[in-house]
This record gives structure tokens, sequence and C-alpha cells, in this order.
């Protein structure tokens, strides 16, 4: 959150009760109190009683539809995505969203290995039954994957289920704001996407059963998801992430020490900065010695 521009006059009096130290510049006090605030949102997102009720509420769900292990499962692969697709960038807030989504996933995978075993059973062989588990799969990704965008999306951006059980006619505005900021833009691609890993969930509900796994398909799809996931790297375009793919990963971070890749990352981000911090005070430096140039030869002329 801005505080406010480095044109803006500064309020002492105003900065002072924000505990922001006195005789800074405008651009160092305005980039400082912005810190301070963004960091009280951060802590505010984690740690509000609104955000311990919506993980309380969708753990809840996602262990009573699929049981603890199942849900765990989901969580913690929700939550290694975003640690290595955002390695160092990685916050608290991020990782509670990931768990928060974790519970409506393993809802939705629950009730989707019931209709895949509904579906497989409609074959006489392993071949059939597969068949049939594959043409279920595909049926119902779009669905899916659309509740999936909604539930990311919801608490990415910072929403509470509190706010719409109190206002619940706010949701309207809701995925209008939804479908601008994401389905627009990646709804089609990521469903297109999903679709190449549809056999191999087509598949667990016919393996699981053999290997006397049926109680863990979700923990078994959730594997499944994160070696699909890393193999395509990325992230949410625009939105900060690292966007290696997985055999990159490898080489760059899990080859060396994580700890060093960090620190490489982070001193060439400080290098970046520093590079267009110079740039824009000999672009400044330029324009003052010009309009001194300008000035001189305007007097020059009045004489």
């Amino acid at each position: 959150m801005a505080a406010g521009t480095i044109d803006d006059i500064v309020d002492e009096e105003k900065l002072k009760q924000k505990g922001i130290p006195e005789g800074l510049s405008a651009e160092d006090a305005h980039n400082l109190a912005g810190k301070k605030e963004e960091n009280l949102e951060d802590k505010v997102s984690t740690f509000s009683l609104k955000s311990m009720f919506d993980l309380a509420a969708t753990a809840a769900l996602g262990i009573y539809s699929g049981g603890l292990i199942n849900y765990a499962s989901v969580a913690g692969v929700y939550a290694l995505v975003n640690w290595v697709l955002n390695k160092s960038k990685t916050t608290k807030e991020g990782i509670l969203s990931e768990f928060k989504t974790a519970g409506i996933v393993t809802v939705q995978l629950s009730s989707a290995f019931k209709f895949l075993n509904y579906m497989g059973s409609l074959g006489t062989g392993l071949v059939s039954q597969f068949g049939y588990s594959l043409l279920g799969i595909s049926l119902i990704i779009p669905a899916f994957n659309l509740l999936v965008h909604t539930a990311d999306y919801f608490f990415k951006s910072g929403k509470s289920l509190l706010n719409y059980i109190v206002k619940p006619w706010k949701i309207f505005s809701y995925f209008g704001e939804l479908y601008r900021n994401r389905l627009k833009s990646e709804f089609l691609s990521s469903t297109a996407s999903t679709y190449l890993v549809a056999p191999a969930i087509a598949a667990i509900p016919i393996a699981t059963p053999l290997l006397h796994l049926e109680k863990y398909e979700i923990a078994v799809s959730s594997a499944v998801r994160y070696a699909y996931r890393m193999s395509l790297g990325g992230g949410h375009e625009g939105k900060d992430a690292d966007n290696r793919p997985f055999h990159k990963y490898l080489i760059d971070d899990y080859f060396t020490w994580p700890a060093d890749a960090r620190k490489k990352r982070e001193e060439e981000d400080h290098k970046k900065k520093q590079g267009e911090e110079t740039q824009k005070k000999e672009q400044q430096q330029q324009m003052q010695q010009q309009q001194m140039l300008q000035q001189l030869m305007q007097g020059q002329g009045a004489r």
C-alpha cells in the first residue's frame, strides 16, 4: 500500500505518530511509511480472527470429506509448490492461503473420485475401466478447474468467508472481480493444460485398489499434481513468480545449497535496483544540465 507520492508535502507530526524518524527526505519518509503499513497488513491478514476462522472452516471441511492424511497431503503439496515457485518471495500469508485452498480442493477431490469410481465400475476389464474413468475426468475438469481458481483467488486476494456470510450480496461483485483478474486471462489455458494430466488422474481409481490404497486416492493425486506442476515451472503471470521449468530448478537450486542460490538471486535483485537508481540519477543530472545550459543561453541572448 503506497503511503503517497514523493512530491507530497511531508507532514512531520503525522509521520512522528507512525514512528517515522524526523529529518528524512519526502521519498524516504513515504517509502518507510509504506513498508510499515505493508508489514501491518501482512500480520493482520495472517493472524486475524477472520483468517483463523477461514483456516479452521476449510481444514474441517477437508478433513471431514477426505480424512486427515488426504487433507494434509493436499495442503503440504500446495504449500510446497508455493515455496518452490516463489522461493525467497514466499510469505506466511501465501502459505496460509494454500492451506485454506487445500481444504476446498480436498472436498472437490473427494467428490471427483467418488464419480470416477462409479465411472470405472461401468467397465468389465482394466482397460475399459480406465476408459470410462478417463471419460469421467474429462467431463469434470472444466468445473473442477473453475472451483480451484475460485478458491485460490479468493484466499490469495485476502478475502474472508465471514465477509460473505455476514453480507452475502457482496458475492456478485466478487465474481465480477474473479472473472476480470483471473478467469479471463488464465482459465482456458490452465484448463487445456490440465487435460494433459487427465490420464494419470484417471488411472488412480484403477491402480490404487491393486495397491490397497483406496483410502488415499487424494494423497496419490496430490503427488501427481506436484510432479506435473513442477514439470511446468512458472506461476501466475505478473505475480512475481519464478518462471523456470523444473530441470532449471534442479540445476540452479538443488544441485547447490538452496541458501546460496537464494543469496545469489537477492544480490542480483539488489544490483538491478542499484543500476536503475543510478540510471535515474544520471537522467536527472542530464536534465538539470540541459536546463542550466538553456538558462545560460537565454541570459546571453538577452544581453
